[in-house]
């Protein structure tokens, strides 16, 4: 097998002999307009093109390593650990941890009954690593009276730690003093018998408190480039869409899945593998209609079990492989809430419902400054009817510093006439396992508006949210903007991108690669997406060999898919250019460009971004002359085809500070920066981090370093001035005029 220094080796070869430099002859006829080198007047542009040794060598490469690839996908994919394993993920919100105790009725058998995800520690130094390196659990801890000044000073104050149980042994202690000195401690327990009550009741209520909620911002409604709050709040909207086109072939072969994956996770815990098998057995009745369960899904969902726990934890977090798992049961449960809901929709006053849960002040103001705006929360929202339910799970223990209880209200008004929004009454008792709560469930992905933020009264903040059809019609927007895309990939491609957009890069890769998996019709697509993140991660030649890949696969097809094709030539000559690889790089990217014309408009959009990357890489072999001829080229076009303030004019104003600056502008190279910054903050489309702007702060701040010059120096008796370009040459005028002004009066006397 080839490896990747076998290909770095022959592109150094490539590289370095200008004999064999790799970079063969072609002749493209062209039939528009794009101006590729100003030269050539006939029609036929000469291009480089990667060797046919090259060639083979990638196509050897192609040839096994893919094969290997995907088979070693489907091997490990949603591979689980062993039941205790140090290492093992866990896949609910929980995590019980019990340090140096001796009572046997507090044993690993006896906790998991109340949480699967237990760990006993009776090291000190293990069970302090264990603690401080959770990061998306809630830790209810269990150690005894005599141990907790050692443990808790060094711990009570890691976030995650939500509540600790104490429980007595023969050593002295003041239960008052240690409770006011640390905050988190439940209380001190004399039975063994107590502790587990309480810590039941507290598995119970923490699930209730959490909230994931995701903001769109108003003004990006009409964009392609989404920051990261906006692009989770359009995944989450296009999740129930993606989940119903995974749903499997085999109804019978998805919940085999799941139920394998579950009891091997919950391996050792007796209740809840008598769970799974109820839910296996359960759904094989419905299969086989034989005692078949109405709303079985919403049934099971409201059951204190596992699916309820795992779902929801893989809402919050995102967890691709999980959702993946459980989506036939997602779908069903979809349904479900959709039927009933069509049921009970008579209704003929607005309806107030109440969620309680504890906020950060951050959090509070965040939704003070988005009044007006919509947000959702992650997953399928409960609610209760009941206020006095809701004040129970505000007031309830919290492990976060300085949050305050909070009643949200959501109110869904009769004379909306919402069509997008679905949920369904669970108050009564064949559809709860806990009708006392009252609760109501909305569907995955409904949308509220922030109508207000009310100051504390009676020591709650109350947040009014209003149900609303908004975000069907934002996501309708995106797609329409994401038209050609989805026309061209699928749904499944724009679902996976907004993952990326929304800065969630590993559960991008996560998510593309289990479509490696499920499908096979639009691999081209997927491995040009899996070769994006490896760009991103500038993991070059990676990228590249995924990019070829796509290519091909997109060469293949009959007829060939020129206008991908062309695209991901040009991904794959921007990686060559990362790389530092400067001529295949032009290469590739001047063949791309060539491609767009047998398949673009002249006035297209990728024709900008072919002219601007070609001065691009002109100015990387210090030809600022064609550069300049290049990116004033793509400007010409932006302010042709684009709105007046476009994040790719920005980028093609700031190539143009960095041609100037290359040729020592700087006063030039400093107002092309300067304009290129104030559009990219003007749009308010692109993150401080996105690259385009990380770059053009880069360059700005070599600008200004590099105007305040050693020689640009004047000692005015014992001061010492330092001046730049601009300042200089001011003041060498101030100098002209004076002695203008000197010489006149002089003649004058």
């Amino acid at each position: 097998m080839i490896s990747e220094a076998d290909i770095l080796r022959v592109i150094d070869d490539l590289e370095n002999n200008d004999d064999e430099s790799g970079l063969g002859t072609t002749t493209v006829a062209t039939s528009n307009s794009l101006p590729l080198d100003k030269d050539h007047t006939d029609g036929n542009t000469k291009l480089p093109e990667v060797s046919e040794e090259y060639q083979k060598l990638l196509h050897r490469l192609h040839k096994t390593d893919w094969k290997n690839y995907e088979r070693m996908k489907r091997r490990t994919a949603f591979k689980l650990s062993g039941p205790y394993s140090k290492n093992k993920l866990n896949k609910e919100d929980i995590l019980i941890i019990s340090f140096n105790i001796n009572d046997p009725e507090l044993n690993q058998e006896t906790l998991q009954k109340i949480n699967n995800q237990v760990t006993i520690h009776l090291n000190k130094k293990t069970c302090l690593e264990h603690v401080k390196s959770i990061v998306n659990e809630k830790i209810l801890f269990i150690i005894s009276v005599s141990s907790v000044k050692e443990i808790l000073s060094l711990i009570h104050d890691e976030e995650t730690l939500h509540s600790v149980f104490v429980i007595t042994d023969n050593s002295e202690h003041n239960s008052n003093l240690l409770k006011l000195r640390f905050s988190k401690i439940v209380d001190i327990f004399a039975q063994s018998s107590e502790l587990l009550k309480s810590l039941q009741t507290n598995v119970q209520l923490i699930p209730k408190q959490l909230a994931t909620f995701n903001v769109f911002n108003s003004k990006q409604s009409n964009s392609m480039n989404l920051n990261k709050d906006s692009a989770i709040f359009l995944w989450f909207q296009l999740l129930k869409d993606a989940i119903l086109k995974l749903r499997p072939q085999s109804l019978e072969d998805a919940i085999n899945d799941m139920v394998q994956k579950c009891q091997e996770y919950y391996q050792g815990n007796r209740i809840e593998q008598e769970n799974i098998q109820k839910f296996k057995q359960d759904y094989e009745n419905q299969q086989n209609h034989s005692n078949k369960v109405p709303n079985l899904a919403i049934r099971w969902y409201t059951k204190a079990s596992f699916v309820n726990k795992m779902i929801n934890k893989a809402m919050r977090t995102e967890d691709i492989n999980q959702l993946y798992t459980f989506r036939f049961y997602i779908a069903d449960l979809c349904a479900n809430i959709s039927r009933l809901h069509e049921e009970q929709k008579n209704y003929k006053f607005n309806i107030e419902l109440y969620r309680g849960l504890r906020l950060s002040i951050d959090e509070i103001n965040k939704l003070k400054e988005n009044v007006g705006n919509t947000i959702s929360l992650n997953g399928f929202l409960s609610a209760s009817k009941s206020l006095k339910v809701a004040r129970r799970f505000a007031h309830g223990p919290s492990s976060r510093k300085n949050t305050e209880p909070v009643i949200m209200i959501f109110s869904v008004r009769t004379k909306d006439k919402l069509k997008s929004i679905k949920f369904a009454d669970l108050s009564d008792e064949n559809l709860s396992d806990y009708p006392e709560e009252e609760e109501v469930l909305f569907d995955l992905g409904s949308v509220f508006r922030v109508e207000n933020v009310l100051d504390p009264y009676n020591g709650e903040h109350a947040i009014i949210m209003v149900a609303t059809d908004i975000g069907t019609q934002l996501v309708d927007q995106h797609l329409k903007l994401s038209e050609q895309s989805i026309k061209e990939d699928g749904i499944n491609i724009v679902f996976g991108s907004l993952l990326f957009k929304s800065g969630q890069h590993d559960k991008a890769l996560q998510y593309f690669e289990t479509l490696l998996i499920s499908e096979k019709e639009n691999d081209a697509a997927v491995y040009a997406k899996i070769g994006a993140y490896y760009s991103w991660k500038n993991e070059c030649t990676k990228a590249i060999s995924f990019f070829q890949r796509s290519f091909d696969l997109y060469m293949d097809e009959r007829p060939p898919n020129v206008a991908k094709a062309s695209l991901i030539m040009h991904e794959i000559g921007n990686n060559y250019i990362i790389a530092d690889m400067h001529s295949l790089g032009f290469a590739c990217i001047k063949r791309a460009a060539e491609m767009y014309k047998s398949v673009f408009p002249a006035d297209h959009f990728q024709n900008i971004i072919a002219l601007k990357d070609i001065g691009i890489c002109y100015i990387l072999e210090k030809n600022y002359d064609e550069a300049k001829y290049y990116i004033e080229k793509a400007l010409e076009m932006c302010n042709r085809i684009l709105p007046t303030d476009h994040d790719e004019t920005a980028a093609c104003i700031g190539s143009m500070g960095s041609i100037y600056h290359k040729q020592n502008e700087l006063d030039m190279a400093l107002d092309y920066y300067m304009k290129a910054l104030k559009m990219f903050r003007k749009l308010q489309t692109l993150p401080e981090d996105h690259p385009h702007v990380v770059a053009t702060l880069h360059y700005l701040q070599e600008a200004k370093e590099a105007l305040v010059l050693p020689g640009a120096r004047i000692i005015i008796g014992d001061t010492e001035i330092r001046l730049g370009h601009s300042q200089l040459l001011q003041f060498v005028q101030s100098l002209n005029k004076s002695t203008e002004a000197t010489d006149q009066g002089e003649s004058g006397n």
